[in-house]
């Protein structure tokens, strides 16, 4: 029983059923949708590398990743998705958790089971997972020797070079190089600036390449080709839109995707609700959390209610889902635009008001927001469907974390309160996961 217990506490076993958990994910995955094309196409690498700069897309070191892996045994991207994943979960408890302590481990592997894998399937799960988790869990790698500086911890050689080649693959793709630029800005500013350290060298390493990765994607003749070829595919009335309407067309369809993936949203609104007031000194800021919360809640789990008392509001779900240009004399279109800013606003600042002096949880959850809401200058927002909004996912999960370890660390949540909490958060989570089971193993059948 003493071994048992003592396996159970090592630091690497909640890591270990993650892995576990993901295999069974991954177990009936197959080739489908781009996947298939890939396979398809016969031009050598180097040709292909050429024909897509030029006439579709600069995503060169991701699709050459793509060209070599539908071409193995699947059980190769397999295995990789599965590591590279894990990496990614593992860099940020090691940000945060920086004790290493063993239950915060355990309740961060099993947080990021939330995320809905299914949304990773909708091009194909090479295609989608290479373009966006692997550059979540590749861009998290990039920031591994920023991250032991912070634990006061040495990076060795190797690390630094295996992270500058994880950051030459993360900053290939749009959103995934503007969160990297962002945050290595921010810190670069907090270093020098605030801190009035001296620069660090890596730092400044990431920065240059990550600005050298989003002028090489400004300046691909084949994201030129394809954005007009998307707009008249996709989204033709996306050339008569104004900057206010793709705005429009980035911030109110992101909150389709969370009103229907109802758990997510209303565990955050939840925790943050719990950590506003443990920590808030004004009545201001527990009116604004329980007013987001119950917001949360009615348009999540009392839609059908709010729709059959209030006939009104038909319309305003409907603009959340609409892909017609917004026009502000529209009373519904304003009113799912007021409603998401209200909610993507109140959570920014409940962040805010939980860590006060610490800006790092708000800005992280900012640019995941910002992530999102960019894609909409891109016609095909809506055909991307729920995939982009991974980097806001991601995001969402490690401000939940944080706000988790402070309550635990300042022991804000004692006893039979943590019971409840973690058995809570257990079944949100199972309920997810479970969700994300059937969806990757029947979804596309």
């Amino acid at each position: 029983m003493s071994k048992i217990k003592k396996l159970f506490n090592n630091k690497y076993m909640p890591f270990v059923l993650l892995i576990c958990a993901l295999f069974v994910l991954h177990f009936f995955m197959r080739f489908f949708a781009d996947d298939v094309t890939f396979l398809g196409m016969k031009q050598s690498l180097f040709s292909l590398i050429r024909s897509r700069y030029m006439g579709w897309s600069s995503r060169f070191v991701i699709e050459s990743f793509i060209y070599f892996l539908v071409r193995t045994n699947m059980w190769v991207w397999k295995i990789l998705d599965i590591f590279i994943y894990t990496m990614g979960v593992f860099i940020v408890l090691k940000l945060i958790n920086k004790k290493d302590d063993v239950r915060f481990n355990y309740l961060g592997c099993l947080l990021f089971l939330i995320y809905p894998f299914a949304d990773m399937s909708s091009a194909g799960w090479i295609a989608t997972t290479t373009n966006y988790l692997w550059c979540f869990g590749l861009g998290m790698l990039s920031f591994l020797p920023l991250v032991n500086k912070e634990k006061n911890e040495k990076t060795n050689k190797f690390i630094y070079v295996v992270s500058i080649l994880a950051l030459v693959y993360a900053t290939n793709q749009e959103q995934s190089c503007a969160i990297i630029l962002g945050i290595n800005i921010l810190y670069l500013i907090n270093t020098y600036f605030i801190k009035k350290e001296k620069i660090n060298k890596y730092n400044l390493i990431c920065v240059i390449i990550s600005i050298l990765s989003f002028i090489f994607i400004m300046t691909c003749p084949g994201n030129s080709v394809r954005l007009n070829k998307e707009i008249g595919r996709w989204l033709p009335q996306f050339k008569n839109a104004n900057i206010i309407q793709k705005l429009y067309f980035g911030i109110v369809p992101t909150m389709r995707i969370f009103l229907d993936n109802k758990l997510v949203l209303i565990l955050f609104s939840g925790l943050l609700l719990i950590g506003v007031f443990v920590y808030a000194k004004y009545n201001f800021s527990k009116i604004i959390a329980i007013f987001n919360f119950l917001l949360v809640v009615s348009l999540t789990m009392f839609r059908d209610i709010i729709v059959k008392s209030c006939a009104g509001f038909v319309g305003v779900f409907e603009s959340f889902e609409s892909d017609k240009l917004f026009q502000i004399t529209h009373i519904t279109e304003l009113a799912a635009l007021f409603i998401t800013i209200i909610i993507f606003a109140s959570l920014i600042y409940m962040v805010f008001v939980i860590f006060k002096d610490k800006l790092l949880p708000a800005f992280i959850l900012l640019a995941g927001i910002a992530s999102r809401v960019i894609m909409g200058f891109s016609p095909t927002i809506f055909a991307s469907r729920s995939r982009t909004t991974i980097f806001m996912y991601m995001t969402i999960i490690v401000c939940m974390l944080f706000v988790l370890f402070k309550l635990f660390k300042d022991k804000k949540i004692k006893g039979n309160q943590s019971a409840v909490l973690i058995g809570i958060l257990l079944l949100f989570v199972m309920i997810n996961y479970i969700n994300s089971v059937i969806l990757s193993t029947f979804g596309n059948l």
